[in-house]
């Protein structure tokens, strides 16, 4: 079996007088694997210098699984995230907080019993790798064409798992662009919603820092507002397919500081009265 792929040992006994324990969330460790692929469960007595085991249970079967140490890429443990040599220090701190007087014994290092099975896992999509748990959004007022004005909103989309790893996926996200009057205390309209979009997602478009996307300006430009603070807001709801729904907001500046822009421009809008 090759370096990067990770042994996975089963022990499947249906018992009649002994009940295993299932894995507590306090005891709960999740690894994620150079190659992508996630180990989960409580830390297994068989844990050695060489290797990290792993176990699960319920009332009718246990399943320990393991990595190589130096296979692995990073840690959560009770939802403290650890580098692998800090959770190598105090991987005993881990360790189920009272022993299961009724656990299944661990197999003897020759046995050769047919209920031990050597097998490999495929990457499962619902795993911590790839389930984004979060979402960040960053947006700026950009300009994208051979003039002087900014044409419109540019958002950063990114997708997060537990590890705060980038995670392609593919969905529907509906973006909103949020303003401010100047004096909204005396305004009915005090925060006007001056976009709104509604775009495709796919996993392509991400990169490692995420995708991003451009969305034009609708209607009237910011920059002839001039009741309008200059700074806003971008409401980000990202339905990812298979996932679920996440939302975030990014603060923004509307228009960029120049006086002397500003001025032309609403010296123009008087002449134009």
């Amino acid at each position: 079996m090759s370096g990067t792929r990770f042994t996975a040992f089963c022990l499947v006994t249906f018992c009649v007088f002994a009940a295993p324990r299932c894995v507590n969330a306090s005891d709960l460790v999740v690894v994620l694997l150079n190659d992508g692929r996630m180990l989960a469960g409580e830390v297994d007595p068989r844990t050695s210098d060489e290797r990290l085991w792993l176990r699960s249970a319920s009332p009718t079967f246990v399943v320990a699984t393991s990595a190589a140490w130096e296979h692995i890429k990073a840690v959560n443990a009770n939802g403290e995230r650890l580098s692998v040599e800090a959770f190598v220090n105090r991987v005993d701190e881990f360790r189920p907080k009272q022993a299961a007087a009724n656990a299944l014994p661990g197999p003897a290092r020759d046995a050769k019993a047919n209920v031990t099975t050597s097998v490999t896992r495929p990457f499962q999509q619902s795993n911590a790798a790839t389930r984004v748990v979060s979402l960040d959004v960053e947006a700026r007022v950009a300009n994208w064409d051979q003039d002087a004005a900014t044409d419109g909103v540019e958002i950063r989309v990114l997708p997060r798992n537990t590890f705060g790893e980038i995670v392609p996926v593919s969905g529907q996200i509906t973006a909103t662009l949020l303003a401010r009057n100047q004096l909204p205390a005396h305004d009915p309209n005090a925060f006007p919603q001056l976009g709104r979009w509604s775009l495709q997602a796919d996993t392509n478009d991400f990169g490692p820092y995420g995708a991003v996307y451009r969305l034009p300006f609708r209607g009237k430009h910011p920059d002839e507002e001039f009741a309008l603070e200059p700074d806003g807001l971008v409401e980000v709801t990202f339905y990812a397919f298979g996932q679920g729904r996440y939302t975030s907001d990014a603060s923004i500046y509307l228009r960029r500081f120049n006086p002397i822009r500003r001025d032309m421009q609403r010296h123009a809008a008087d002449r134009g009265r």
